[in-house]
């Protein structure tokens, strides 16, 4: 980086800038998860929004690879980066309440425990995860799983609005009436579209006291116990959430020690109904005599952060996850297998429980996938030695492989430790991933930006990625296919392709650019050729923002994640 660019960069910046060199360098670049060690140029403590805006764009300019991080827990350590910047969010934290209304405004750098701290201040709570140390920000974006889910759906399900900042720098709203179609990719894929500065939450109603804990079996009775949940789930009150898994028993209590290191069934029930309709709510659980019965009355925010200490920082974690079709006999023997060949006791397979209020929501709203399946999957290992990494990240992938063919379509995002367009492609599947691909993340005062495509085909893939029109802040923009007439270029006469927005709407946005008077629209690009001669290697695709104004100069932007096809030679920019 250029040293000159940094300190103009650190002048208006007003939280940390944190480099190599630093005293707190190295505390700064930590993450989560103990496996994750990289080494970012630089790393930005914002204050506010004004930081995320200068540093978005200082890494554009300095054509550095970004990461977001909020509470730093993803899995595969996408909060963090080697050579590049880092947008640390975890200055900005506050949660404000508004107990009338029902709805939580959130800091785009919050916890969980602040969410939930809050909320519960009022009697109230959002479906968030389950470990307080986890960030709001991540957590939430990729869906947002927890204890509340059945009851009230994930953590998107009850996102009202977010604040953000695109990968332009600039800052827009996303709700159902601001922006819908950047609000449907941000439920659920919202890490691509740019850095939420605030989240609003709807809230629900939550005493103080929940119903919590967890039964324990042998191993042997897995197909029993399973039995009992193909028989009650479908028909399970809404606020009962239950896990059920294998694993091998540690040597801590409530444990028998005799079961040490032996192969276990878990269900963990949480109730969060009223506390007088627990005991029949989870009661076709219990009746099933478990050698460990640790459920009864506690407190909500002790429930929340009781698994904290066990998730501590620095420990090592992977994981692979996915959904589960139906609780099978096939995939129980498989997961039975498994564990009996884990490297250590945090080695586990795990189900929990959808249905309830997440079925209710039409897969479609959003760009996440995988409410319909009656489970989510998680295969976890956590450990604490470094010499043991080969060990437990072979089990976690050999045991996947073993799983696999029980799983439904998609993937739990937060799950993901890789990255790829065929990653992504497995997480939402076609028809969503092409949505998510269109989604704009910020269509107002875009300056013009010119593509030259060489065959008819690449503009047609161009043409069909870049087709779509927005309303913001009052103005609208729209994507448009543009070449020049014959002639002399100097006259700034164009003719405009309509792509499905009004031809008058397109010329009244030329004129406010000062384009000239003289314009034509055509629906086919054939007869445009042949009428006006225009060679067939020489066509562009244009943004044009109406209302954009006259006297703006025109820029070239690069934005390579508009960049769809390979056949895009070089830009140009008038």
């Amino acid at each position: 980086m250029d040293a000159a660019a940094i300190a103009a960069f650190g002048e208006a910046f007003k939280g940390e800038v944190v480099l190599p060199g630093s005293a707190n360098y190295d505390a700064s670049r930590l993450v989560w998860n103990g496996m994750i060690d990289r080494r970012p140029a630089l790393i930005a403590r914002c204050a506010g929004v004004d930081d995320v805006i200068s540093t978005i764009r200082f890494a554009r300019d300095q054509d550095l690879v970004t990461a977001v991080r909020c509470g730093g827990h993803s899995v595969g350590g996408f909060s963090t980066c080697d050579d590049g910047v880092v947008i640390d969010l975890s200055l900005m934290k506050g949660v404000r309440v508004d107990p009338d209304a029902r709805t939580a405004r959130v800091a785009g750098g919050s916890l969980l425990r602040d969410l939930d701290a809050a909320a519960q201040a009022f009697g109230l709570a959002c479906p968030v995860g389950v470990v307080g140390h986890t960030g709001v920000g991540g957590l939430t974006l990729g869906g947002g799983m927890g204890r509340l889910q059945r009851h009230w759906g994930f953590s998107i399900d009850n996102m009202l609005a977010v604040d953000l900042v695109t990968a332009e720098g600039k800052q827009l709203r996303a709700s159902e009436e601001d922006n819908p179609d950047l609000f449907w990719g941000m439920r659920g894929a919202g890490p691509n579209f740019g850095v939420v500065t605030a989240f609003e939450f709807r809230l629900h109603e939550l005493g103080e006291t929940v119903t919590q804990g967890m039964l324990v079996f042998p191993a042997e009775r897995a197909h029993e116990l399973a039995a009992r949940v193909r028989e009650w789930a479908p028909s399970a009150p809404d606020d009962v959430m239950i896990s059920f898994g294998f694993g091998l028993a540690p040597v801590e209590p409530p444990f028998p020690a005799e079961l040490a290191g032996m192969p276990i069934v878990y269900m963990a029930a949480t109730h969060s109904g009223s506390p007088d309709d627990a005991g029949e709510a989870v009661r076709p659980l219990r009746d099933l005599g478990p050698l460990v019965d640790t459920i009864e009355p506690r407190r909500y925010l002790d429930v929340q952060t009781m698994a904290d200490e066990e998730m501590a920082w620095g420990k090592r974690f992977y994981m692979k996850g996915g959904f589960l079709a139906e609780l099978s006999d096939g995939y129980l023997d498989a997961g039975i297998e498994s564990v009996t060949t884990a490297p250590g006791p945090g080695c586990t397979i795990t189900l929990w429980l959808q249905g309830g209020a997440i079925a209710r929501i039409d897969p479609e709203a959003m760009a996440f996938t995988g409410r319909e399946a009656p489970f989510w999957l998680g295969v976890e290992a956590e450990w604490d030695d470094r010499a043991l990494d080969e060990a437990h990240i072979e089990w976690g992938r050999t045991t996947m492989a073993a799983l696999q063919p029980f799983t439904a379509a998609g993937h739990y995002v937060n799950d993901m430790v890789e990255s790829g367009d065929d990653v992504v492609r497995s997480i939402y599947g076609d028809a969503k991933y092409e949505r998510a691909w269109r989604t704009p993340s910020s269509m107002n005062e875009q300056p013009w930006d010119f593509v030259v495509c060489t065959d008819r085909e690449a503009l047609r893939k161009l043409a069909e990625t870049w087709r779509f029109a927005r309303h913001v802040g009052g103005s609208a923009a729209t994507v448009v296919l543009v070449a020049p007439l014959p002639g002399d270029q100097d006259t700034r006469d164009w003719i405009f392709y309509d792509m499905g927005q009004a031809t008058m709407e397109m010329m009244l946005a030329a004129a406010d650019l000062g384009i000239g008077s003289s314009h034509a629209a055509l629906d086919d690009q054939a007869l445009a050729q042949e009428v006006l001669g225009i060679p067939e290697d020489r066509f562009c695709v244009g943004l044009v923002a109406f209302g954009y104004p006259a006297d703006r100069p025109l820029r070239p932007v690069d934005r390579p994640d508009r960049r769809p096809i390979d056949q895009v030679i070089h830009r140009e920019h008038w």
